[in-house]
């Protein structure tokens, strides 16, 4: 039996490394605090800091301190240039799974639950949701895995159904983190700031 080349071997171990060590955050939560009038600042952060992150963003209402992005997929190990991942076990369980992530940042005044304030403190609170594409009806045999099939749903059918849906199945709390790091990081560097 040959062995790898060494070049090869090489150029796994480095991909391996770099995709098992992902950017960790120091945050305890995903929070960020902003001073009296600075919503406005702290909001055109974080919309900044989706986009900078890849994400789409779907809802974007200030007044309501709402700002969502629509789903984003990823492949895991198979996309390497994808920053979503935080660890070399979220990048495998996107490759194993069709998984997306959305994103939702939400701003309240100080210590409440009811919508920002102008003139007063504000918090912005991040949410990364992981949904993962499920068949319902699947069947793999345990002898062949090559001669799986499907059941059909008749009521899905009718109703349009497609044979997959989308349902949540855990938060991913590391990218959570690192993207209140990066709404905070934006907002120390925002040209108000810097005029000020």
């Amino acid at each position: 039996m040959q062995t790898p080349s060494r070049p090869i071997t090489c150029a796994v171990t480095m991909l391996i490394a770099l995709t098992a060590t992902g950017c960790a955050s120091r945050r305890a939560e995903p929070t960020v605090a902003m001073p009296a009038g600075g919503y406005a600042g702290g909001f055109d952060a974080a919309r900044e800091a989706l986009r900078s992150a890849g994400f789409e963003l779907d809802r974007v209402d200030a007044q309501a301190g709402t700002i969502t992005s629509q789903p984003r997929a990823s492949s895991g190990l198979a996309t390497p240039w994808d920053t979503q991942q935080s660890g070399f076990t979220q990048e495998v369980s996107d490759l194993l799974n069709q998984q997306r992530r959305r994103v939702r940042v939400t701003f309240t005044a100080a210590g409440t639950d009811t919508p920002p304030v102008a003139g007063e403190a504000v918090e912005a609170r991040v949410e990364v949701y992981v949904d993962r594409l499920q068949h319902p009806g699947l069947r793999v045999p345990s002898r062949a895995a090559t001669l799986w099939s499907v059941t059909r749903d008749p009521v899905r059918s009718e109703r349009g159904l497609g044979s997959g849906y989308q349902t949540p199945v855990n938060r991913d709390r590391a990218l959570e983190r690192r993207i209140a790091d990066e709404i905070e990081r934006r907002m120390k560097t925002s040209p108000a700031d810097k005029a000020s």
